[in-house]
């Protein structure tokens, strides 16, 4: 799927060979995507506020907290930032964490172990929604 070369995507994460593989995994798929990865949420949120980025992929680390304190910042900054969550608990379901983060721009959860397919699948859509909101905005930029 075609995009522009300026969406950019952060990863954060704080397992750094996670990081590191899942890092190196979109960037061959995503060959012109600009990926920029943080190991926390000040980190993140300093990335964030520095780069703009339009996809956030981020840990919910431990009790969710930092995950959710970053899409509540991410989505206050810019609504139309798409954060996709990754969490290695199972009990964790998508229409608890949407409850939870009422109104984020929120666009999926994806579970550990981490199936690249799954992430690969998550940013395909994610640029596609990207994809059709600048069709149907061009000047919001």
């Amino acid at each position: 799927m075609p995009y522009h070369t300026e969406i950019s995507l952060l990863l954060v994460e704080d397992d750094k060979t996670s990081l590191e593989i899942c890092r190196d995994i979109i960037a061959l798929r995503f060959p012109k995507m600009v990926i920029h990865t943080a190991g926390n949420a000040d980190e993140a949120m300093a990335k964030y506020k520095d780069q703009g980025h339009k996809i956030v992929i981020t840990d919910l680390f431990p009790s969710k907290k930092a995950g959710i304190k970053i899409a509540q910042q991410v989505c206050a900054i810019n609504p139309s930032t798409i954060v996709i969550f990754i969490t290695a608990d199972t009990d964790t379901r998508w229409d608890t964490l949407q409850h939870k983060a009422k109104r984020l721009c929120l666009e999926g959860i994806i579970h550990k172990p981490i199936d690249i397919m799954e992430v690969i699948a998550k940013i395909t859509e994610a640029i596609g929604i990207l994809n059709s909101h600048r069709e149907h905005n061009p000047y919001d930029e």
